[in-house]
C-alpha cells in the first residue's frame, strides 16, 4: 500500500471512531434525559422552571416534527433516518469530507435522528422537554439540540472549506 493510500485509509479510520463514538456518547445522553423526562415529568404534568425566564421543562409526546408539521407520519422519519445515516456513512467512508468539523456534525445530526427513531419505534411519539421561556417555541429535546448544531456546523464547514472555495473561483 502506498504512503498516500495508507494516509487516506488511516483518515477515514480515524473519522469513522470519531464518529460512532459521538454517535454513542450523544445517544446516551438523549435517551437518558428523555427517560428521566418520563419518569419525572410525565408523572407531574406540569411545568417546571429549569433557568428562570430562559428554560422550562414539560413533558410533550411529539408523534409528528416541529410545529406538529407531519403528526402521525411515523414511518416517513424512521425511513428518512435510515436515509441520512447511509449517506452519512457513504460521504465518510469515500473520503469526501474536508475537515473533522464535517465529521462532528455528522455524528450529531446522525446520533440526534437515531435518538428520535428509537424513540418512534419503542414508545409510538417522541418524548420532548425543553420550552423556551421567552419564546414561542417548539418544545424540544437533546437529539433535537444536536440535529440542529450538526446542520449548522456541517454547512458552515462545507462553505468554509477550501475545496468549496476553489470549486467557486473554478
Amino acid at each position: 500500500m502506498s504512503l498516500e493510500k495508507h494516509t487516506e485509509a488511516s483518515r477515514v479510520i480515524k473519522a469513522f471512531v470519531i464518529f460512532f463514538a459521538l454517535i454513542a456518547l450523544v445517544l446516551i445522553a438523549d435517551q437518558l434525559t428523555k427517560e428521566m423526562a418520563r419518569q419525572s415529568l410525565a408523572l407531574t404534568g406540569h411545568l417546571e422552571v429549569f433557568i428562570p425566564g430562559i428554560l422550562n421543562l414539560i413533558y410533550v409526546e411529539n408523534t409528528g416534527a416541529a410545529f406538529g408539521i407531519l403528526e402521525g407520519a411515523r414511518w416517513y422519519f424512521v425511513i428518512m433516518a435510515a436515509v441520512v445515516t447511509m449517506a452519512s456513512v457513504l460521504y465518510l467512508a469515500f473520503d469526501k469530507f474536508s475537515n473533522f468539523v464535517e465529521v462532528f456534525a455528522l455524528s450529531l445530526i446522525v446520533s440526534g435522528a437515531i435518538g428520535n427513531v428509537i424513540d418512534r419505534i419503542f414508545h409510538g411519539y417522541v418524548t420532548d422537554f425543553f420550552s423556551f421561556a421567552f419564546i414561542n417555541f417548539p418544545v424540544f429535546n437533546v437529539a433535537d439540540i444536536a440535529i440542529t448544531i450538526g446542520a449548522v456546523l456541517f454547512v458552515a464547514a462545507v462553505l468554509l472549506s477550501p475545496s468549496h472555495k476553489k470549486a467557486e473561483l473554478g
